[in-house]
């Protein structure tokens, strides 16, 4: 799971609480990477360069899906092509995405 802001932070809390849940639920094994940088996009970029296989997740806000592709126009990726949202898991908005083209709903 990348967590695309500092360790400590509300977002860094929210996925570790996630990773957590889903460990327990899942009785998988859950890595928090925190890549901060960037408003969050190193992180969305990691996921959409990651192989389509469901093991990589990023934690973010959902300004690296809605306002960065308009800040940062060389972000060497559409966040809204290459990543789909899976899950809104705060109020504040916290998601998670996988790549686009994986092949689950």
């Amino acid at each position: 799971m990348i967590v695309g802001f500092p360790a400590g932070g509300a977002v860094d809390a929210a996925g570790r609480t996630m990773a957590q849940a889903l460990q327990k639920s899942l009785n998988q094994s859950f890595v928090v990477d925190n890549r901060p940088g960037v408003g969050g996009m190193l992180a969305m970029q990691e996921v959409a360069r990651s192989s389509p296989d469901g093991y990589v997740l990023a934690v973010g806000s959902a300004g690296p899906l809605t306002v960065s592709p308009t800040i940062f126009k060389n972000a060497n990726f559409d966040p809204r092509q290459s990543l789909s949202p899976i899950i809104w898991f705060v109020n504040n908005p916290g998601i998670v995405v996988i790549r686009k083209d994986l092949p689950v709903n």
